[in-house]
């Protein structure tokens, strides 16, 4: 396994960084998700603690550990083997699942795009868009409710 040293998104998002840093950071993780959904890979964990930023400034995306196999075709990537996400099944963490995601029903990488549009709420905002008072509240307020307004 690679030793990566940096900072993760969670401490970074406290450091409250300009929007011209965010925007770096967007077009990184969103080609390192890119690249994994090509490969036909669903994270289904983006969240600020599993993007780790180097010193140099380049992205990590880590922990690929309940990470899938996307269907055949959906993935890019013909020599993918396939094996959907099932449905029924909710792995991840709460605070940051695609609507879809918390219902258990199947993911594909939209799931990513979704993860990644919260966790840069929080990088610009300092909180996120679902805000609750547990986590289950969340989970509520993100399949039924519509996000905070940044301002």
């Amino acid at each position: 396994m690679e030793l990566v040293e940096g900072k993760t998104l969670r401490s970074i998002v406290a450091e409250g960084p300009g929007w011209e840093v965010v925007v770096g950071l967007r077009r990184q993780i969103a080609k390192a998700l890119a690249a994994a959904h090509a490969a036909g890979i669903v994270h289904r964990d983006i969240k600020p603690e599993n993007v780790l930023v180097r010193d140099d400034g380049y992205i990590k995306v880590l922990d690929f550990g309940v990470a899938r196999l996307l269907p055949a075709e959906e993935a890019s990537s013909e020599e993918v083997t396939p094996r959907a996400t099932e449905a029924g099944t909710v792995l991840g963490t709460l605070r940051y699942m695609a609507p879809e995601q918390a219902r258990g029903e199947s993911v594909d990488g939209a799931a990513d795009v979704f993860a990644l549009g919260l966790v840069l709420y929080e990088l610009l905002t300092g909180k996120h868009p679902f805000e609750a008072a547990t986590a289950v509240g969340v989970v509520s307020a993100i399949v039924s409710a519509p996000a905070l307004a940044p301002r």
